[in-house]
């Protein structure tokens, strides 16, 4: 229309030259850009194919129709197909692309549904088959992300620009940063691009899938420059890997869940995929059977044995509504590789003169059935191949000159006779199977199986300890893992919380937080989502179940190993509600702080500014819409900076501490001017009412020394769920109360009763009220006295150092060795019994109220163990405030005992040290303690030497500040050597080529 030569403007200037003529103010920008983008062929390609998307469901009601009805039947979320076009037209734009990478999958399969329809107009279908065979391209989706990447700078720039207090100074900066930005992508990839790898997987023949969905290669080669290969995104770490070593390196394998794509194989010739600049090392073009037979042979190496072959077994089914079941994966050379370590290990058998049950030949057998069990259940090997291969193999005859040979011969020749023998007998023996080859696949079925029956029938028996124990120990097997964790989480406690078993429900839930330590990630995070579900339940709002559900949350968000947080929760980004607490502040704050540690420990957000287009965007969103909070400054200089930016612009108001003294105030006059009961009750209980019961308490406990019964008939009507709130708010009180407080005698009261409100009247467990204490975002003065209250509940009486001294005395966290756990378990809690139900309380009152609580099995926890979890996070919030340092190496002095129980110990320490190195790099001393506590905390479970060499125990350890240890070249000689021993040991015991 504004062509200069046939358009409305070229016609007009014929009639009359001196006419201006102006693009439209909307769009002369985007047609500017539109028209000197035409020299580059893949993005007017590009661009074409998604006017056709948009033009397709736009125009459409029916279209739009079906494809609404396929991501309801692949269970996907669908984004709104929104305009192509419109006066602001990068956003929409932007839009645009989003749209279309939320909705691939569905998007390609109703295009394919449509290109081979037989009811389908021509044109239609001969637009659909253009448009999916496009998609299907690795090019259009890596370029998508590209362009995910590059839209979103230059729309965060557009908006930028309708600021109404822009001023040239402010646009020249906006056009350096934007432009360095756009330049950035050249060199490293975007946000967008770089979950790419989590959304590739790769299939036998060597082809790509994304989301589902098997890639075409691009027709042509890359031209230089373009980089359409994925494999590019990580190029950080091929530089570290260089083709001309890499055959003479050896992963590291691990059970994190972490990925590397540089160690991946063609699947059929085992070597590896040969990209980048010639010339290419003569050993790449050679099979590489030692690394995958290493691999193998590691524990916890199954999935990178699968991520390497690229063999998926999540794919498995993925569309089966729509698209037929695809081919099965079985891998020859993997069979291969499993038959001669099979044949390995008999050969090992033979030769070694003792096979003892920790032997390594048993330990190697035990390993192998393992892995065998796994790769056979998903059909990534055939075992009657298996068998065949290993009947061509043949094993070396003995030397007969050794009196060993008699043993390896025995049962050639027992074969022999039986064979003799059976020639002469018509009768036919049927051989059955081994009892041990199916023992305790049918012993968890059958425990799973009881376990239902007794939630269904509603039966007040209490599970048998030794059927507990033994259940979990079977659990922690990953070779019956479809009946074992997996049938946990997805039948066994779905069952049990439909059938309101609430004894059995407690019981599984303490099996998982205290017996079951080896559970892969995404089993976790889906009993997390479980959990968040439960704890909405009405049902489930009394005292002990909830205080069990928050602890297992906790104990699920805090023990995410750094390297599995993106990958697990990338899994939820339709839909963050199932994975977020909705109630619970505290959970979300611990799930903000873990988020916090595995992006500074993984280096997620480097050269990123702000959390635009990266996973954990929309969950911070929805965390801050469930629970809004803040975070104090001292916290927040520690988040990485696209989350401190995050929630500097997310500021929420907070009440003032005077406002909240006030209030207090205000409810404590109409508590002391109320005289119905009923009328007192439903005021105090009633939903919606301010959260400041435990602060009239105190004041009452402050002011007469005494509750009334009145106030305990208000606790037991608030119920569990609320009372949360109420510690909370009472938290805040407590800060501003010692603030204020005068000294001497007035600071002492005030101490005595908290401690009462805990041990003595049974008000409010310690655990969680310490939890409430570290979560709070007090500054300066007031987070001091906040560390302050926390160091006095947890040091100034002996309860709860009497409760650690002797629980850490009496116990050894290697529970699998004891025979007699559950004696002393039971024996610890007639010593210190739990009361979470206001028992002490109602004890005190005048008249005393009479109550027998009905309290769930407790077969593991204990106020200790469940202490853990807020001890690690009561020792970081320590660390990022100077003032309270020795505070802190006092706390470590009196409880780091309970480390000994901790999961994770030596990975708890690293990510704080790895996190806090900023903070730690001048403070020794504190460095020093913290190791010495945790680590020391094992000295009686490990060998010496077992973490820390001996070097830096007595020096390291042991350093005065007048005479620093400064490391030699000598001490780094023997640390490396220490390491290289270690690896040679592992390679000797397990004779690896």
């Amino acid at each position: 229309m504004m062509g200069e030569k046939t358009g409305v403007a070229g016609r007009l200037k014929q009639r009359i030259p001196h006419i201006i003529t102006i693009h439209c103010v909307a769009h002369k920008l985007e047609l500017a850009v539109l028209d000197s983008v035409k020299g580059c062929e893949y993005l007017v390609k590009f661009e074409g194919t998604l006017k056709t998307i948009f033009k397709m469901y736009y125009y459409s009601p029916k279209k739009r129709r079906e494809l609404t009805e396929i991501s309801e039947l692949l269970n996907e979320k669908l984004a709104h197909f929104s305009g192509l076009k419109s006066t602001r037209w990068l956003p929409s734009r932007l839009r645009c692309l989003k749209a279309v990478e939320k909705n691939y999958t569905p998007t390609v399969v109703h295009m394919e549904n449509m290109a081979g329809g037989s009811d389908v107009k021509s044109e239609d279908a001969a637009k659909a088959k253009g448009v999916v065979q496009e998609m299907k391209t690795e090019k259009f989706v890596c370029f998508l992300h590209f362009m995910l990447d590059y839209s979103t700078i230059l729309s965060k720039c557009c908006t930028d620009f309708q600021h109404d207090n822009l001023n040239i100074t402010r646009t020249n900066q906006l056009v350096e940063s934007t432009t360095s930005r756009l330049l950035s992508l050249k060199t490293k990839p975007g946000e967008y691009q770089k979950t790419l790898d989590t959304k590739f997987t790769a299939n036998e023949d060597g082809s790509i899938c994304y989301c589902g969905t098997q890639l075409t290669k691009s027709q042509r080669p890359a031209r230089r420059g373009e980089g359409t290969d994925k494999d590019t995104f990580g190029a950080e770490i091929q530089k570290i890997i260089d083709n001309s070593v890499k055959c003479s390196l050896l992963p590291v394998v691990n059970n994190s869940g972490a990925i590397c794509n540089s160690w991946k194989l063609d699947p059929t010739t085992l070597r590896f995929p040969l990209r980048g600049l010639l010339p290419f090392d003569k050993d790449l073009f050679e099979p590489q059977t030692g690394l995958l037979r290493y691999v193998l042979e590691q524990p916890y190496s199954r999935d990178m044995v699968c991520n390497m072959l690229g063999l998926n077994k999540q794919i498995i089914g993925r569309l089966c509504v729509i698209i037929a079941l695809q081919h099965k994966q079985r891998c020859p050379v993997l069979e291969d590789q499993l038959v001669d370590l099979v044949v390995y290990a008999m050969e090992r058998s033979e030769t070694e003169e003792q096979f003892d049950d920790g032997g390594t030949s048993q330990l190697l057998w035990q390993h192998l059935s393992s892995q065998l069990i796994f790769f056979v259940l998903f059909q990534f090997a055939s075992f009657p191949h298996m068998v065949l291969s290993l009947h061509q193999k043949c094993i070396p005859v003995p030397d007969i000159n050794k009196p060993q040979s008699t043993h390896a011969f025995a049962m050639t020749c027992i074969w022999i006779h039986l064979n003799r023998k059976a020639q002469n007998d018509n009768s036919k023996l049927q051989i059955p199977i081994p009892h041990s080859l199916k023992l305790h696949h049918d012993l968890i079925h059958s425990i799973a199986t009881r376990v239902i029956k007794l939630a269904h029938a509603k039966s007040s028996i209490a599970l048998a300890p030794a059927l507990v124990e033994t259940y979990s120990r079977l659990l922690v097997y990953m070779e019956i893992e479809s009946l074992g964790i997996k049938g946990f989480i997805s039948q066994l406690l779905p069952n049990v919380f439909k059938s309101h078993a609430w004894g059995i429900l407690h019981t599984l839930l303490e099996m998982f937080s205290y017996r079951m330590h080896h559970i892969q990630p995404h089993y976790r995070v889906q009993l997390l989502s479980h959990l968040h579900s439960l704890a909405a339940v009405p049902q489930t709002n009394q005292n002990q179940l909830h205080l069990c559900v928050e602890s297992t949350a906790l104990r699920l968000i805090t023990a995410l190993g750094s390297s599995e947080v993106q990958p697990q929760f990338t899994r939820f980004l339709s839909d963050p509600k199932t994975v977020l607490s909705a109630e619970s502040e505290e959970l979300n704050r611990a799930l903000i702080l873990t988020f916090a540690r595995a992006t500074h420990v993984t280096d997620f957000f480097t050269g990123s500014e702000s959390i635009q287009g990266t996973w954990c965007k929309d969950i911070l969103q929805t965390i801050m819409s469930f629970t809004p909070h803040n975070w104090a400054s001292h916290t927040l200089s520690c988040f990485p900076a696209p989350l401190q930016a995050f929630f500097r612009q997310n500021n929420v108001p907070q009440e003032s501490r005077f406002n909240l003294k006030k209030n207090v105030e205000e409810e404590y006059r109409k508590w002391k001017s109320m005289t119905n009961e009923n009328d007192i009750i439903t005021h105090f209980s009633m939903q919606g009412s301010p959260p400041l019961f435990l602060c009239l308490l105190w004041k009452m406990l402050l002011e007469t020394d005494h509750i009334n019964q009145i106030g305990y008939r208000v606790l037991e009507r608030i119920g569990a769920r609320s009372l949360v709130a109420h510690v909370r708010t009472f938290a805040d009180f407590l800060v501003y109360e010692f603030s204020t407080s005068a000294g001497g005698q007035q600071l002492n009261k005030c101490i005595e009763i908290l401690n009462d409100m805990v041990w003595k009247y049974n008000i409010v467990t310690l655990d969680r009220l310490i939890l409430c204490l570290a979560m709070r975002s007090h500054e300066g003065n007031e987070a001091q006295v906040c560390y302050f209250i926390i160091q006095l509940l947890l040091l100034k009486p002996n309860d709860f150092r009497n409760r650690v001294s002797d629980f850490v005395k009496e116990n050894s966290p290697e529970h699998w060795l004891q025979s007699d756990w559950h004696t002393k378990h039971m024996n610890y809690h007639k010593k210190y019994p739990e009361k979470l139900y206001f028992e002490g309380l109602a004890e005190q009152v005048n008249p005393p109220v009479q109550i027998q609580p009905q309290y769930l099995p407790i077969y593991f926890g204990n106020v200790c163990l469940r202490f853990l979890p807020v001890f690690d996070i009561v020792i970081h919030r320590f660390l990022e405030l100077l003032p309270v340092s020795k505070s802190l190496e006092t706390l470590l002095d009196h409880l780091g005992g309970l480390y000994k129980f901790h999961d994770r110990p030596v990975t708890y320490l690293f990510n704080t040290l790895h996190y806090y190195e900023r903070h730690l790099r001048e403070r020794t001393n504190l460095k020093r303690k913290l190791v010495h506590a945790i680590i020391s905390s094992l000295k009686d479970n490990r060998p010496q030497g077992w973490c820390l060499s001996e070097t830096y125990l007595k020096y390291a350890m042991n350093a005065r500040e007048d005479n620093p240890w400064i490391p030699d070249d000598t001490y780094y000689c023997k640390l490396i050597g220490r390491l290289v021993e270690n690896i040679l040991s592992l390679i000797n015991k397990q004779k690896l080529s």
